[in-house]
């Protein structure tokens, strides 16, 4: 398909809306517009409708799917969950042990503690 017609009469389309806005010859022309956008609207909407309905049934049927296999399902959340809680648990344990291991200087400390406790305003947002 050659996009040059397509350019044409966009670019036609917008010369003229804008030559032609509020004259009386341009709401002449733009009733068949309307109407032609109408139909293709109502057009889309008639076909929006049958699609959701086939995504809804598609999606309790599937759902019914899944619960086939929701033992499945079950043992892959708790494995996730107890590789998660593990993982929480051992960084619990091993942070202050690296940080007894890798100590903070006192200087650091003390500065990184007085940062942290200073307000500062907020400048203007941009």
């Amino acid at each position: 398909m050659n996009p040059i017609p397509i350019l044409v009469a966009l670019a036609a389309g917008l010369i003229l809306g804008a030559v032609g806005q509020g004259s009386a010859w341009s709401e002449t022309l733009a009733a068949p517009a309307k109407l032609i956008g109408g139909l293709w609207l109502n057009g889309l909407k008639m076909t929006i409708v049958p699609l959701v309905v086939s995504l809804l049934i598609t999606g309790i049927a599937k759902t019914a799917q899944a619960s086939r296999v929701g033992r499945l399902a079950g043992i892959s959340v708790t494995c996730f969950l107890v590789v998660l809680w593990s993982s929480s648990a051992l960084s619990a344990f091993v942070t202050p042990w690296l940080a007894d291991f890798v100590p903070m200087a006192a200087g650091s400390a003390d500065a990184l503690k007085t940062t942290l406790s200073e307000s500062k305003p907020v400048g203007a947002v941009p």
